[in-house]
């Protein structure tokens, strides 16, 4: 039994096959003003037109629905990155430009929950070629690349040995 696709879900793990960085974003969508999350991954993709194992690679900047749906590649959007240029816009939000040599040039505006998440997605699109990652807001504030430490509460589990139980 079980429900259908699961054991289909289950041979795919729980990542993205061959996703460089993959997570949840929220996508603002600019005609109804509200953000909506989507599940983002970082894909290579061989775009083979002719079927015959050649073609261009390209990376893409694909979502979903759900992580789910990402995992068993039932995307909704695939967005081209080469010559995209990645820019921080404010806060946890940062904008992608696709390039117009791939299609028409469109900016995507996304959130994602925490600055360290933010880091995570710039430092992954750096490793693809012909992105060009501005780590600049246009007010000139510069995001910094060092990952925010958790601070140490009760519920956090990255506790230091020091901060250790008293016995």
């Amino acid at each position: 039994g079980g429900l259908p696709g699961s054991a289909e879900r289950k041979r795919l793990g729980d990542r993205v096959p061959g996703a460089l960085q993959e997570g949840t974003l929220h996508l603002l969508d600019t005609k109804k003003k509200e953000w909506f999350p989507k599940y983002y991954a970082i894909v290579p993709l061989l775009n083979d037109k002719e079927g015959t194992g050649h073609g261009d690679f390209a990376y893409m900047l694909q979502n979903a629905e759900s992580k789910e749906d990402a995992i068993l590649g039932r995307w909704i959007e695939k967005i081209n990155l080469n010559g995209a240029e990645v820019k921080v816009v404010t806060g946890t939000v940062f904008a992608v430009k696709t390039s117009p040599e791939v299609s028409k040039s469109r900016t995507y505006r996304v959130s994602a929950d925490t600055l360290n998440e933010v880091r995570a997605w710039f430092i992954a699109l750096e490793l693809v070629p012909n992105v060009k990652t501005i780590w600049e807001d246009s007010q000139g504030n510069v995001l910094s690349r060092q990952m925010d430490t958790p601070s140490l509460s009760p519920a956090s589990p990255m506790v230091s040995p020091s901060f250790g139980p008293v016995r």
